[in-house]
């Protein structure tokens, strides 16, 4: 997780990782919430640690599959059995454990990269990148969610 504290530590940790043997490294963003993103020092850092998400390799969290965005190939069931695409959505379940595993998991809105507002090169290598965090920061779970935009270097 990158943080304000460790944005300068990156390159160190990349030769780390790397020297080690590790197969994948995913590197995330803090999910931005409220008043946090509103001040324009934050939205400078938030791109700064954004940056830092270009020293990630071997696959990623993000990720979709068959041309759905992120979400399409997980689910978070919370400590209630209440069943989501992610944390994020804890608040939005889809179903719960207890009435079935398949049941909540067809339930699930995924979201297709073709639905997404984003017009870039970039679409097939982020994914769409993370929903929640395009919903909060941009408005809309169909939004580009910027923290990868800053990452490719695409706004």
């Amino acid at each position: 997780m990158v943080h304000e504290k460790n944005l300068d530590q990156f390159e160190t940790m990349s030769d780390l990782v790397r020297e080690l043997g590790v197969q994948e490294w995913d590197i995330d963003v803090p999910c931005p919430a409220g008043r946090w993103f509103r001040d324009g020092k934050r939205k400078e850092l938030l791109r700064d640690m954004s940056e830092k998400i270009r020293h990630a390799y071997g696959g990623g969290y993000h990720g979709g599959s068959s041309g759905l965005a992120c979400g399409s190939h997980l689910m978070t069931v919370g400590p209630d059995g209440a069943a989501a695409k992610c944390g994020f959505y804890l608040d939005e379940p889809a179903g719960n454990v207890g009435d079935g595993v398949s049941k909540a998991w067809r339930r699930m809105k995924h979201v297709p990269l073709s639905d997404l507002d984003c017009d870039c090169d970039e679409l097939d290598q982020c994914a769409g990148g993370c929903r929640f965090r395009a919903e909060v920061l941009e408005g809309s779970d169909l939004s580009p969610d910027i923290v990868q935009c800053y990452a490719r270097g695409v706004k």
